[in-house]
């Protein structure tokens, strides 16, 4: 079968050949509106594509991420950790974040662990209690162990009947120790529960980023213990491209973009000084870790709420002089979408 296309088909589309072909208007009038659509849906990957390309050329872009300033608190005394904040923790000026038992304290309870003689602490009834049964126990088993002497002699008794009454008599005596060194356990854990302790306090409000310490153990004057970060004004550590860093000066605006959509304005603290490899947290899987210029940037406007999170990572836009104009205040949305987020 030959197909043939006949150009007087657009302007007579009922009529081939002279011949009346009555199609439906409406299977013949397609809406034009899903050729459009479908020509979006196929074309807007590229239009993305081209688009982040156009933003790479027309805009400074860099990965940074949220730095907090930090504040290691130290152990203003040895001792032992009595409690400590967890990570994550929010704290208020002058709130304690570890507490250590005041090792002075400490000495003494070891000595008198170690020494025995020293004055103990009196047990608790059930403890005085229990005693009170291992040594009447005790005391039984050695009248039946002398009684089963005194019949073996008269041969009233058999020797096995004398050992099996010593065994019981080894076995109350091991019981009466075993409670004896329990209740004196328990008498110096009170002793340790009861002793002063030594607060170590947050001087500044913030959150607790790490702990150094875990409760029981035994620290020196000076020893760190926590780390607080403070979550007024936060800052953001960017790493910059060479050949773009040094056209960046300080003062320079700058937006930062948080993964939620949302942005703060920031500036640059203060000229470039370092380099250093982008980190590991900021490239994807497959991405190389070059030499990158680090700039410091602060808040110029308050900082959303949720956003002050130690490492958070976020997509940095420098801005360019000409932005403070007219024009620049007409473009910069545009410009801040092209550029992306993190």
């Amino acid at each position: 079968m030959r197909i043939r296309f006949h150009s007087q088909a657009r302007e007579s589309p009922q009529s081939i050949g002279g011949l009346a072909v009555p199609y439906a208007a409406a299977k013949r009038a397609a809406p034009k509106w899903r050729w459009y659509l479908i020509l979006l849906t196929v074309a807007s990957p590229v239009v993305i594509l081209m688009l982040s390309l156009l933003g790479g050329f027309l805009t400074h872009s860099a990965n940074g991420a949220v730095t907090l300033d930090q504040l290691e608190i130290r152990a203003i005394a040895g001792g032992r950790v009595h409690s400590v904040r967890e990570i994550g923790s929010d704290v208020a000026a002058d709130d304690v974040v570890a507490t250590l038992a005041d090792p002075r304290a400490v000495a003494g309870l070891n000595a008198q662990t170690a020494g025995g003689t020293a004055q103990r602490a009196g047990p608790s009834l059930e403890a005085s209690a229990e005693l009170a049964l291992r040594a009447r126990g005790l005391r039984l088993a050695q009248e039946r162990r002398d009684s089963l002497a005194a019949l073996l002699q008269a041969r009233a008794a058999t020797g096995a009947e004398l050992r099996e009454a010593e065994g019981a008599l080894d076995q109350a005596a091991a019981a009466l120790l075993q409670a004896r060194r329990a209740t004196a356990v328990d008498a110096a854990a009170a002793r340790t529960a009861s002793a002063p302790v030594v607060s170590n306090r947050s001087p500044t409000a913030g959150r607790v980023l790490d702990v150094y310490v875990s409760e029981g153990e035994i620290v020196a004057a000076g020893d760190p213990l926590v780390l607080v970060g403070r979550q007024t004004m936060p800052k953001v550590t960017a790493y910059v491209s060479p050949k773009f860093a040094a056209g960046i000066h300080a003062g320079a605006r700058a937006t930062v973009r948080f993964a939620d959509g949302g942005s703060a304005d920031a500036e640059i603290a203060e000229a470039a000084r370092v380099t250093r490899r982008m980190p590991a947290d900021l490239v994807d899987q497959f991405g190389m870790r070059p030499m990158m210029v680090v700039l410091k940037l602060r808040a110029a406007t308050p900082w959303p709420a949720g956003q002050a999170i130690h490492g958070l990572p976020v997509r940095v836009r420098f801005h360019y002089d000409w932005e403070s104009t007219a024009i620049g205040g007409v473009l910069t949305p545009l410009l801040d979408v092209m550029a992306g987020s993190p």
